[in-house]
């Protein structure tokens, strides 16, 4: 302290310009990852057994994963239903977001039946979407 109060300069690190390098690259890499989704996907792959088995579960009582809530990975789900389209959709909605879902569907999302938002494929027959 008695050098700041003296006047005497304090040497910077040197490198700081890699570290703004680093950084920025850091931050490349993250909005590339976020923007593919990879976030979403990897925790979906985590979650993935849990949603097949509660389509063999629920299959003839989706009712049954209504009932309580289920902890798939990191998704609460709140219940499932089927919707849309002669009911061959099954929805797995979030607990603390009605409007948000991982879709169970053979023969894709292309719409929602309504207020369409956000969607998109995972993997194989699973989707997930966001209303507006």
């Amino acid at each position: 302290l008695g050098s700041v109060a003296l006047g005497r300069q304090i040497p910077m690190p040197s490198g700081a310009p890699g570290n703004q390098r680093f950084l920025i690259g850091l931050l490349v890499l993250v909005t590339g990852l976020a923007s593919l989704k990879v976030p979403l996907r990897a925790s979906f792959f985590m979650a993935k057994s849990g949603f097949e088995q509660a389509l063999v579960d629920g299959q003839d009582d989706l009712q049954v994963i209504g009932r309580w809530s289920h902890d798939f990975g990191l998704y609460h789900i709140g219940n499932a239903e089927r919707r849309c389209h002669d009911k061959e959709r099954i929805y797995f909605k979030f607990q603390d977001d009605s409007e948000s879902a991982i879709i169970y569907s053979e023969t894709g999302i292309e719409d929602l039946c309504y207020n369409s938002g956000n969607k998109g494929h995972l993997a194989g027959n699973w989707y997930w979407m966001k209303e507006d």
